[in-house]
């Protein structure tokens, strides 16, 4: 299970939340007087972080599952 939960700040007033959503990560992005939610599946997030990783070199995240 995703047990972390972030909230980046850019100087420019854009902020992200990641956090889990019982059973998918929900990503939230606010722009000023715009807010985007986006849901991924587990499945769907450990493909995107294991993609970040391979490419990039980088350790995103450990892989999560919904047991």
């Amino acid at each position: 299970m995703y047990k972390e939960e972030m909230d980046l700040r850019a100087d420019d007033g854009k902020v992200i939340s990641i956090k889990d959503g019982g059973g998918h990560v929900e990503i939230s992005v606010e722009d000023g007087d715009i807010e985007k939610l986006i849901k991924f599946s587990y499945s769907q997030w450990n493909d995107l972080t294991n993609s970040i990783d391979r490419q990039w070199g980088l350790k995103t995240f450990e892989n999560i599952s919904d047991k």
